[in-house]
């Protein structure tokens, strides 16, 4: 600067100097003028989704390629990366990508941007569009640890939770053992009798048909898992319970009767329990019931009616012989029998006196059993007496009587009259 003060006036005078290049001795400031991607540094935007490591994007080496406003140009790499829908202006509502991306189905179509800062500039590029494809399965087969039951009774339920298969994607991706929880999301579906429709309940009619496991969207793969057979269920095991009649008199019940109320717990052959209740329902599970008396005696029809005594009630059946808990009891029946009243003899010297056996009015069936008297005057000599009766059971069904408790005389009125003298000659 060079500067003059006269008396008649000041005067101010700018110099400016260049070189002789004809340069800009104060060239404005650089600032990034575009951004753009550098060629062949953008990864395949086309994943296979699998759930897998090869479903992964890295943007490690993503390049771009910055020019500023004086004309010169960097290669940089990204500040941030996202990915969105298409057409976005700034990061505001795009989902940031933390240097790699792990493919989603939700992902396909969505553009991926790469922004890029310096200063006080910030530039947001297009880097692709997202084409995200499910792997698809190349086969299919049975897997590490499959188990499969194959064997059911009537009212079963399908087992299927310990069935794997193992597949191999067409991106080489390989599973060996996929569960039944897994299989909506692999793009599997089980199959009963060509049907996904799998029964509740199990019947004979579904004995010999086929499970299988195939690819939903390809069902010309497939593998089988084993065809089922369906029986109906058979008794293993028993126990017998029940509440018994355990004190009757003879001839008033039948075994059926008496045990009307046994039951059993039969253990199936599928583990499942079955109860049945009554003797004919208990005999009809093809368990025989036994009452046996000390003797030996056996009784094993439900029409039978026991002789006086003491039983064990026993059950046979599947092998295996078991004993009811309550003992029965059947007590003589006390006999009833029309006695005469009135007796007289003649004296004869004694109180004694033999009268005929009197027949048991209220026997069982055709039993044979007769009520015998034997009675006793109050003393020998001629005059009217009262008599004591006394009773004894004779027949071969006696031992199934008894006169303890029976309405019977005990007493009786009756007259020994005088003997007639004989005089020798």
């Amino acid at each position: 600067y060079a500067y003059e003060d006269t008396l008649a006036e000041k005067k101010l005078e700018l110099v400016v100097d260049y070189d002789a290049s004809g340069a800009d001795l104060f060239p404005a400031p650089k600032t990034v003028q575009d951004v753009a991607v550098k060629s062949g540094t953008v990864p395949t935007l086309s994943p296979i989704y699998a759930g897998s490591t090869k479903d992964t994007i890295s943007f490690a080496n993503l390049k771009l390629n910055v020019t500023y406003t004086d004309g010169s140009s960097a290669e940089k790499s990204p500040t941030a990366l996202y990915y969105g829908n298409a057409g976005a202006t700034a990061s505001a509502g795009l989902t940031a990508i933390s240097g790699s991306l792990k493919a989603t189905t939700a992902m396909d179509g969505k553009t991926v941007y790469a922004e890029y800062t310096e200063g006080s500039v910030t530039k947001l590029i297009s880097v692709g569009t997202l084409g995200v494809q499910q792997d698809t399965i190349d086969s299919i087969a049975l897997g590490t640890g499959n188990s499969f039951t194959t064997s059911y009774t009537v009212g079963g339920t399908l087992k299927t939770d310990g069935i794997r298969v193992a597949i191999v994607y067409k991106s080489g991706d390989r599973y060996s053992a996929i569960a039944p929880t897994d299989f909506a999301t692999r793009g599997l579906e089980l199959v009963f009798d060509n049907s996904t429709t799998l029964p509740t309940s199990l019947a004979l009619t579904d004995s010999g048909k086929k499970v299988s496991v195939r690819v939903k969207n390809d069902t010309s793969k497939s593998v089988d898992i084993g065809t089922i057979t369906v029986q109906n269920a058979t008794a293993k095991d028993f126990t017998i319970g029940g509440t018994l009649e355990a004190t009757s008199t003879y001839g008033a019940k039948t075994v059926g009767e008496l045990l009307a109320n046994i039951s059993a717990e039969l253990t199936m052959s599928d583990n499942s329990k079955e109860t049945k209740t009554g003797y004919a329902a208990v005999t009809g599970a093809g368990i025989t019931i036994t009452v046996a008396a000390g003797d030996n005696t056996q009784y094993t029809n439900a029409s039978d009616k026991l002789k006086a005594g003491t039983y064990t009630v026993k059950a046979e059946g599947m092998g295996k012989t078991k004993e009811h808990a309550t003992k029965l009891t059947v007590n003589p029946l006390a006999g009833a029998a029309t006695v005469t009243a009135g007796i007289d003899k003649i004296y004869d010297g004694t109180t004694a006196y033999t009268a005929a056996k009197i027949a048991v009015t209220n026997k069982v069936g055709s039993d044979v059993v007769e009520l015998v008297p034997t009675y006793t005057y109050a003393d020998k000599n001629a005059g009217s007496k009262t008599l004591t009766i006394a009773y004894k059971l004779e027949g071969a069904a006696k031992d199934n009587y008894t006169t303890t408790g029976a309405t019977l005389p005990t007493t009786a009125t009756g007259d020994i009259t005088t003997k007639e003298l004989t005089v020798a000659n």
